[in-house]
């Protein structure tokens, strides 16, 4: 089986290789399992997802918006109930609040426990005066966004300067990059990580920190002056780039993203138009006299463009001719391109 998430984030690209690889699902015995939002970020990628569905390969589960029961037994999935009335007064609210999504009601549940207006003491939920009462509203924002807003309240600034800069690579990040981007010793960073994982606001991904979700982490990088996001984007153009030439050439459009992101779009351009850099297989082999023209164009690309040999000579060279010598690629070409 495997598991596909959040194709509504990913590119056209990457959905038309979902799809080759659903149409090859059952000839292999694969389970392809795939998750998207019904709006893609971008336009290309809504169609490529309507196209993805359209095909009949794919089976498509709609799913519906949690009802009132539904909240009811996810809360009491989380603690005991004290009362039958309380829960079903407490899970009514919630659904006006969070119209049955399922992220916003535990993320409204974890800003009422952060609050206080929650508790759980021997497996039962204690609840606030305020949250107990069936006629007043929960002590809470109106708006899905400010609730997520309140869940980063007393963090305390290197959390939250943490949090944004995580939020800003937007995949796992070691603690090193993230002392980079904050300019933070590894300490302090591993400090935060720490207050942020028990304020379940990261998890981790291949043992390295990552938001639990992007919509938390939009409401981090929103709740920090955007000169320091611009600044974190800087950074991370920076790093992205120092991995390509460390041979990571996927990161060039990494570092690409970084650069438009913060307002550089002169760099963003340069990076976005970087070559691949592959070896030249031609030049890290000897080849035998009978192999011919597809290996003499193939190393004769390695020579400096002052030195390059013409076809002619080439020729000379490596057909082994009496008194010949046998075509090597020249010293110092085993290179990259």
């Amino acid at each position: 089986a495997l598991i596909v998430e959040d194709l509504d984030r990913a590119t056209p690209p990457t959905i038309e290789f979902v799809h080759r690889l659903a149409r090859r699902a059952q000839s292999s015995h694969l389970v392809l399992l795939m998750t998207a939002r019904d709006v893609g970020r971008v336009a290309d990628t809504g169609q490529a997802l309507r196209d993805l569905t359209s095909t009949g390969i794919v089976t498509e589960i709609q799913l519906t918006p949690l009802d009132l029961t539904d909240v009811w037994h996810f809360i009491g999935s989380i603690a005991k109930l004290p009362a039958e009335d309380t829960g079903w007064s407490l899970a009514e609210r919630v659904l006006t609040k969070t119209a049955g999504v399922p992220f916003y009601v535990l993320e409204l549940l974890k800003a009422l426990y952060d609050a206080g207006e929650l508790a759980v003491e021997d497996g039962v939920w204690q609840f606030s005066d305020a949250v107990r009462d069936p006629a007043g509203a929960l002590p809470m924002p109106e708006t899905t966004g400010a609730i997520l807003g309140k869940r980063l309240e007393n963090l305390g600034e290197t959390a939250l300067e943490v949090f944004a800069a995580l939020a800003v690579m937007e995949r796992e990040t070691s603690v090193k990059d993230l002392a980079a981007l904050t300019a933070l010793d590894d300490e302090a960073v591993t400090g935060a990580l720490g207050a942020l994982q028990r304020r379940r606001l990261i998890g981790r991904k291949s043992g390295m920190p990552a938001a639990l979700h992007d919509e938390l982490a939009a409401a981090a990088i929103q709740s920090v002056p955007a000169a320091l996001v611009s600044r974190y984007h800087h950074r991370a153009t920076e790093l992205a780039e120092e991995a390509a030439r460390l041979g990571r050439p996927s990161e060039w459009s990494v570092a690409a993203h970084h650069a438009a992101s913060g307002g550089d779009f002169e760099r963003a351009a340069r990076r976005a138009g970087k070559p691949p850099r592959r070896r030249c297989t031609g030049c890290s082999i000897r080849c035998p006299s009978r192999c011919g023209a597809t290996w003499r164009r193939s190393w004769r690309r390695c020579w400096p463009g002052s030195a390059r040999p013409d076809a002619g000579s080439t020729r000379a060279l490596g057909n082994g001719r009496p008194g010949g010598t046998r075509a090597r690629p020249p010293l110092g070409s085993r290179s990259r391109w």
